[in-house]
């Protein structure tokens, strides 16, 4: 899922258990959203890029996930959306990933 909007990173960091205020442009990080007596709800990978927050979760946590959000949102400019139909994902890590992948991806992909 994405989210996105001006408020979206201090409200994401509201809701969740890792600091999502120091995560940089294009730097991920592993978050949970808990209930209110500390059992998980979900656990994802949050990437940061320069709208907002792109999730990656297991299909069967989006639809409690986007409860949730439009439970918990108020006023906060926040706006959640599904990106799951059509979008792939390819992971690469180690401490060579970026070398590696340095001009071997266009920007149009």
């Amino acid at each position: 899922m994405e989210l996105s909007g001006n408020d979206c990173a201090v409200w994401l960091h509201s809701q969740t258990s890792a600091d999502v205020i120091s995560v940089k442009e294009g730097a991920c990080r592993w978050n949970a959203m808990l209930d209110r007596k500390g059992r998980l709800l979900s656990l994802f990978l949050m990437l940061r890029h320069r709208d907002g927050f792109w999730l990656l979760m297991p299909g069967d946590a989006l639809s409690p996930f986007m409860e949730r959000v439009e439970s918990h949102v108020f006023l906060e400019d926040v706006r959640a959306s599904c990106m799951s139909s059509g979008v792939d994902f390819l992971r690469v890590t180690g401490p060579e990933a970026a070398d590696y992948l340095q001009g071997q991806v266009t920007n149009d992909v």
